[in-house]
């Protein structure tokens, strides 16, 4: 590169850099109302050295239309609450103008003020909590003036250029107002409340300073032409904080307070004579906070209700979820009716979860729920309450299988039930619940076939030929587990795994003891083949391991060995403490003619 190129490209980067981004556009005229404001304030400097009304007049008319602009440009929700302020400085400056024959617009600014101010706190909030915000700013305003029409003299009369104790009154509504905004944002409001507060700190400041003064001073008045500028700043600051609504004891406070001090307050005229203002002003506090305490009762309610909702509501389908179910099944049992409860779980749905992912299992499932209508307790369990005694293959019971069941491409969905007759088949709902769950996992027990069910027929016959079978084991775990609270494909688990114990010795030759205690680990292996018989094959591992750890293959010891195979080891004759009362008192209910003792004496021999 020679030297011209180089120094055409260094002038041509400098002259790049020095022109302006539309970034930097943006923030410049963003400073433009800081700029302004700021000569605004230069401009109370020449107005404090010459005491010149023209100047005061133009400085509160510039602000007031750069503020009035402003508040035509905030976002819909904040533009009422900023208009109502604008419109507050505007009478604010017509009463400086004349403030011995206009005062009436200067007093008129505060009304406007506070209902800005509160419309600009309840944009921050939904639009039922709008309304209770409003209010509840009402209440406060209405007490504050109440407080001061009662214990100032000079409420209405006035002796200075402000009518400075109706002032007062004002100020202390604006003050409850800004108050109520920043508890409500956690005590971090947005930007312009601290603008805002800081313009009511400078006027309060001087209203109480000007209670007995006629003509204010020079100082006064720059003061109140400071406190102009503040306040009309404040709409180029963010306004908007997060409120959360309040409920109870939080959001029933400024009712409560200001009802309580209109009720005070109407007393104390009732007994001294009070004004015909203050009574008018606490009437309508108190009128205000009875319409509070009825939305604040409405809300609370309707939030009762959704919590209700809420509470017995399945999130991922919009069905009735297990709570609904004991509550209505509670319902059936007082009625005394014959109701049907229907226990559903979907066949294939594990397999679809594998092959798919959770997500199009959650899919699946929002896609059957609403054709099956009824309850969902869970992962893929769904039930039905019908009136009336009903069998498997009545109409309803056809029609909820359709509706959980769905084939596609390399899927086929099906759904296994069990039917419970209320009141007759059930104590109460938990029994209900218990039973279906059992006559559903045996009905998906009888219907599983292919491959995989014929073996399993095949090694329990093999067993029975050796002699290794024992009918009593199986079913005295299934009633143990019952007793223990075991789900129903828990028991179904177990009792396969009971029937299938000892199918190892099916690899084991007659007399070869040094290999039998490998018999678990051969059964594991055996079962392990097949997919679906993979949980049972855990537990005929271990169906062998004793409480004391003097069980085998592995020499598992208490907490150590599943509680299925426990259960099974218990049956089978085994010493576990922890087991021992259940499977006695199974053993009593299914031997009723003999001793819990002596059966426990006759398990311990086995």
């Amino acid at each position: 590169m020679d030297i011209g190129n180089a120094r055409y490209l260094t002038i041509s980067l400098k002259n790049g850099a020095d022109r302006p981004t539309a970034g930097d556009v943006i923030r410049r005229t963003a400073l433009l109302p800081h700029a302004l404001f700021a000569g605004l304030l230069c401009a109370t400097a020449v107005f404090a050295a010459t005491g010149e009304p023209a100047v005061r007049n133009a400085i509160q008319v510039t602000a007031v239309l750069a503020m009035a602009v402003q508040a035509g440009r905030c976002r819909k929700g904040t533009r009422v609450g900023w208009g109502l302020l604008a419109i507050s400085n505007v009478t604010w400056a017509i009463g400086d103008f004349d403030p011995f024959k206009l005062n009436a617009f200067y007093l008129a600014s505060y009304v406007f003020a506070h209902a800005g101010l509160v419309m600009l706190v309840a944009a921050q909030a939904r639009v039922r909590w709008r309304t209770a915000l409003a209010l509840d700013g009402v209440i406060a305003g209405l007490a504050a003036a109440t407080v001061l029409t009662s214990f100032v003299s000079t409420a209405l009369e006035g002796n200075g250029v402000r009518v400075p104790a109706t002032a007062l009154a004002g100020d202390a509504t604006l003050v409850t107002t800004i108050v109520f905004a920043f508890v409500l944002s956690g005590w971090r409001p947005a930007r312009a409340w601290w603008v805002i507060a800081a313009g009511e700190v400078i006027l309060v400041t001087l209203d109480l300073t000007t209670v007995s003064v006629v003509v204010p001073t020079r100082a006064m008045l720059v003061a109140w032409v400071v406190a102009f500028l503040v306040t009309s700043y404040a709409v180029f600051h963010p306004s908007t904080a997060r409120v959360r609504p309040g409920h109870g004891i939080a959001s029933a406070g400024v009712p409560v307070v200001g009802g309580a001090i209109a009720v005070v307050l109407l007393m104390h005229a009732a007994l001294t004579g009070g004004r015909p203002l203050t009574v008018w002003l606490a009437g309508g506090a108190l009128v205000a906070g009875l319409i509070r305490g009825t939305l604040l009762i409405a809300d609370n309610h309707k939030l009762l209700r959704q919590n209700q909702l809420d509470a017995t509501t399945d999130k991922l389908t919009g069905l009735p979820n297990r709570r609904a179910l004991e509550r209505d099944l509670d319902r059936a049992f007082a009625t005394r009716a014959a109701h049907t409860l229907a226990f559903f779980d979907l066949d294939g749905f594990k397999e679809y979860n594998d092959a798919f992912g959770h997500g199009a299992g959650d899919a699946l499932l929002q896609r059957l729920a609403p054709a099956l209508g009824g309850y969902r307790l869970g992962g893929d369990e769904f039930c039905l309450l019908l009136p009336g005694s009903l069998a498997e293959d009545a109409p309803a019971i056809r029609r909820a299988v359709e509706a959980l069941s769905e084939r596609g491409d390399g899927f086929s969905i099906t759904a296994s039930f069990g039917l419970v007759v209320l009141p007759d088949e059930a104590a109460d709902a938990a029994d209900a619940l218990k039973r279906a769950d059992e006559r559903m996992y045996a009905r998906k027990r009888r219907r599983r076939g292919g491959q995989a069910g014929q073996a399993r027929d095949v090694l329990i016959q093999v067993l029975a030929e050796r002699g290794s079978r024992d009918d009593e084991v199986p079913q005295l775990a299934a009633d143990v587990a019952r007793r223990l609270g075991l789900t129903g494909e828990e028991i179904d688990v177990l009792v396969r795994a009971a029937e299938l114990r000892d199918v190892g010795m099916i690899a084991v030759p007659y007399g070869a003891d040094a290999l039998a205690k490998l018999h678990p680990v051969i059964g594991e292996r055996i079962l392990a083949a097949a997919e679906s018989m993979r949980p049972v094959a855990r537990i005929v591992r271990a169906a062998h391991e004793r409480y004391d750890g003097t069980g085998f293959p592995d020499g598992l010891k208490g907490e150590q060995i599943p509680l299925a195979a426990r259960i099974i080891g218990a049956c089978a004759g085994a010493d576990d403490p922890l087991l021992s009362e259940a499977v006695c008192a199974s053993r009593a209910a299914r031997a009723p003619g003999r001793s819990a003792s002596s059966l426990a004496g006759s398990a311990r021999t086995q």
